[in-house]
């Protein structure tokens, strides 16, 4: 039997750690198929609710709708938040305690975030910018061991009166195209729910 130069034992070493150490990697990816950077946009609904004894006044900010994300696909999307207003309204209102959910409407499951953010009133006089910035938590189905982060940008947000004052008869939460709008410069003086709507983008990474 012929003997193998030491130069080609090593050769074949060196090949067989390389295959070994690309199955390990290869491994790895397989885990992390779904780690991605994405685009995102929503379109939702909310509620304003005024929380008593607040200084500055605080709102619970109750968010739905419908959302796009370039991993997911179509989804729904469900938040809850605090937005803070001082009085007379500074040029920053703090938006805390964000919990979001998304749920794509695939069956994978679902897919939460915690979120901090603040909002700006818009030049027209009628509209609210905001941004948000995420972190993923987790999540059910496919998406249990999600992480990752994300930023809401260019998002506006427009405020009407409660809910029922100027809907289209027989529905809520649609406002003909004359519905008053609040200047948000006004919002903590005004009592009870407010409502609206808004539309923005995120874009971020998800590892699932």
């Amino acid at each position: 039997m012929k003997k193998l130069s030491l130069s080609k034992i090593l050769g074949l070493a060196l090949g067989c750690a390389a295959l070994a150490l690309g199955a390990i990697y290869a491994s790895a990816d397989s885990k992390h198929s779904g780690s991605n950077v994405f685009s995102a946009h929503g379109g939702t609904t909310f509620v304003l609710t005024p929380i008593p004894g607040t200084t500055p006044q605080q709102y619970s900010h109750t968010v739905d709708g419908v959302y796009w994300n370039s991993l997911l696909g179509d989804c729904t999307f469900h938040a809850e938040a605090i937005i803070s207003v001082p009085t007379p309204p500074s040029d920053v209102w703090p938006i805390t305690g964000g919990a979001f959910t998304i749920t794509p409407l695939n069956g994978m499951g679902t897919l939460t975030a915690s979120a901090e953010g603040a909002a700006t009133a818009n030049p027209a006089g009628t509209a609210l910018d905001f941004h948000y910035n995420l972190t993923f938590t987790g999540g059910t189905g496919k998406l249990s061991g999600a992480r990752g982060t994300a930023e809401i940008i260019e998002g506006i947000a427009a405020l009407a009166l409660s809910p029922g004052t100027e809907d289209f008869p027989g529905l809520t939460g649609v406002y003909p195209p004359d519905a008053d709008l609040i200047n948000p410069n006004l919002l903590p003086g005004q009592s009870g729910d407010l409502t609206g709507k808004a539309t923005w983008l995120m874009h971020g990474h998800l590892d699932f």
